[in-house]
Formats: C-alpha cells, structure tokens, sequence
C-alpha cells in the first residue's frame, strides 16, 4: 500500500482529493529501464502550477507539473488511469527518474511524467510525444511511447526502437534534464502537434537543444539562441563554425552569451581581472597560443574575432558531445572529455576563488555539471522569443 503522502503545510482536503492521482506511485514497473541504461516560447511567461510534495524529502519537478497542466487544459475529461510521477517499489529498486534521485539541497526531485493515452477524450499520447520531440525543447532528456524513444542525447532526436520491458502503450513517458534551471522551468510547452494545443500559448521551435550534437545541420538564415541579439553576419557565421566543429550552434552562441555578459562583444574584459577578453573570454596566454594578443583581439570586430572563436575550438571538434563538454573547451579544456561529476576546482585554491560563484551547493567543490549549468540556463534564456532570431 502507498505510503500517504505529506505536504510541506497542513494538509487540505479538498486539495489532496484534487491531486491525489498525482501523488499516488506510478505504476508501471520496468518504467525507462532501457533509457537509464543508454544515458548511465511564443510566451516567456509561465505555466501557473501547484507545488506537488511526495513526502517531507521529495517533490515533483515543476516543468513536468507544467506540462501535465497544460495537456489537462487541453483535455480536461481524458482519463488519468495511466498516470504516473512517483516511482512505486519496483522502480525503487531501478534508476528510474520516477524515483526522487536529484536533489535540491536535502529535496530529492522526480524529473519523470507519465500521461495516460487516450484518444477519445483528446490526449492522444502519440501526437503529444511527437509535440514535444519536434519541439526539441532544451528540458528534455527523452521520450518514450508505444515501443519507441527519442532521446536528447543518444541520436539526438531520432525516434528508435525502445527496448526496455515496457513499451508504454498505455502512456507517454517524459524525463526532463537533471539541472534545476530546466527541470523547475515552467516555460510553456510546445503541444501545437495536439487538436487544441494552440491554447498553451506554445514556445517557438528552437532548431537546436541541449546535446551539442545534432542529426541535421542548422542553415544560415535559420533561428538560433540569441540570433536576435547579434547581427545576421554573425548569427550565420556562427551556424557554419558550429557546423564544422560538429556543434550546436546554440550551445555556442550560450556560452559566447554567458562569457561576455549578454553582449557579445570583443572588447568585454573579465569583470574578476583575470586579464581575460572577448567573446570566450581568450586568456593572455589563450591568446598568445592562437597567434594574436589580447590588444590584438580586443580591437577586432564581433565577425572577426569568430575566426579565433574556431580556431580555439578546433582541437575539440568531435569531442563534444554536450553542452557541459563545449563549455569545458573554453573555461577548462583538460576536462572536456571527464564525466559531468568530475570536479574542475576544489577550495583551498586560487582557482576555485576565481570561480566560486559556479559552486552551486556551496560545497567547497565546483564539478563539470555546476560550471555547465548556468551556460545551460543562458541557453534556455537565449530559446526565449524575444532572443531566439
């Protein structure tokens, strides 16, 4: 029997009534086995959504709420009998993302969703995964429906065989990213693919997500983070030096984003004093080892300078496979190919002093997923409609 859950307040009853489904374990033994093993906005508003609390040490993601808030708009009679956010005991026993493995502090965080199939009553599943996927959202890590999944990261947005023992005919299955600037991100969906999906105020298809490896090229002229905020040179100078670094060039343009501040100028110095400049932040050093200067870089153009953005990241190219490895080429090359748990500056140093404020738990240790997280949001931000150009 399901342990009742408890709410961070006193409980209300006719709350409790209203999201009972939602806190009741999912059932579906055998969940995303397969997908743990492989992976081991037309509004910038937000979807209005209740906090979900499972017990006193975990919760539900907010994206995921969001989601769910919208398809019940869209489909406020659709049968629920397939639902799904906490893991029962079988998924405990598994590395399901039905089961509260992140963490928000001392909060464990489930960054999973099951939504029933029912066609009838206007939630088909089909075309709901089909919305999400063809939405490349940068919260995503993968989609599973009927036999088949879509992942962010293994084949980047490709439908395959789904080979876990259960191939969830009865619901779709999605798993959000495990960093807190996506997983709480309460962004609309893009469910334009679904009869009535428009009235979800849905955000804009990016061209790129997430993984910086892609299966179609992005082509000049097309949509990217923060196309808006530079010019179309170089927004299409940008998409060709992605493509031959075999990058996404909205990872790109998030971490020229992040590093000068929004601005994405050349002559940006390092606001720490590091002596770093430009568009990547190019280190004296860096700087020498390209054959320039820091003068030399700080007195070029924004299209200019891109060549030197290249020709840093040339030795990287193919070696990339996400964000947090992109990012690694510019703040710490020597870790673009370590895990995401592998800690670039630990405390006491003069290092991790310069770079303290990517200590997301304050832990005295800065690891690759930290460092790569707010280049991750910076991506989101970019996604926004009044970015995205």
């Amino acid at each position: 029997m399901a342990k009742k859950p408890k709410f961070a307040d006193d409980p209300i009853k006719a709350l409790f009534k209203a999201i009972k489904s939602l806190l009741d374990p999912a059932p579906h033994s055998g969940d995303d086995d397969a997908a743990q093993a492989e992976t081991a906005a037309a509004s910038a508003g937000s979807v209005q959504v209740t906090p979900v609390r499972f017990s006193d040490d975990a919760r539900a993601a907010l994206s995921i709420l969001a989601l769910r808030s919208q398809v019940n708009a869209i489909a406020p009679h659709r049968s629920k009998a397939s639902d799904g956010i906490l893991g029962d005991a079988k998924h405990a026993k598994t590395k399901s993302d039905h089961n509260p493995w992140v963490k928000d502090g001392s909060i464990g965080v489930v960054t999973a969703i099951d939504i029933t199939h029912d066609p009838a009553d206007g939630c088909d599943a089909g075309l709901l995964a089909e919305s999400i996927v063809r939405a490349r959202d940068p919260r995503i890590k993968y989609v599973i429906f009927n036999g088949r999944i879509a992942s962010s990261q293994v084949q980047p947005w490709v439908w395959r065989p789904y080979g876990g023992s259960n191939p969830h005919a009865h619901h779709v299955h999605l798993s959000v990213r495990e960093l807190k600037s996506l997983y709480d991100d309460t962004s609309p969906w893009d469910l334009t693919g679904m009869p009535g999906g428009s009235k979800s105020k849905p955000r804009p298809k990016p061209p790129g997500a997430v993984p910086t490896s892609r299966t179609e090229p992005v082509k000049p002229g097309e949509d990217i983070a923060w196309g808006k905020r530079v010019s179309p040179a170089f927004r299409d100078k940008t998409i060709a030096i992605a493509g031959r670094l075999g990058i996404d060039p909205s990872t790109l343009m998030a971490i020229m984003a992040f590093e000068t501040g929004r601005t994405f100028s050349p002559s940006v110095p390092n606001k720490a004093g590091s002596g770093a400049i430009g568009l990547i932040q190019f280190m004296p050093a860096t700087a020498a080892g390209l054959g320039t200067s820091s003068a030399a870089l700080a007195a070029m153009t924004d299209i200019e300078q891109l060549d030197f953005v290249e020709k840093h990241f040339r030795p990287f190219a193919g070696r990339m496979p996400n964000l947090a490895s992109a990012y690694m080429a510019v703040l710490l090359p020597s870790a673009v190919t370590k895990p995401v748990s592998h800690v670039l500056f630990a405390a006491p140093s003069k290092a991790y002093t310069l770079n303290k404020g990517l200590d997301a738990d304050d832990d005295g240790k800065v690891t690759k997923a930290e460092a790569a997280a707010k280049v991750q949001a910076m991506l989101v931000e970019g996604m926004r409609p009044e970015n995205l150009g």
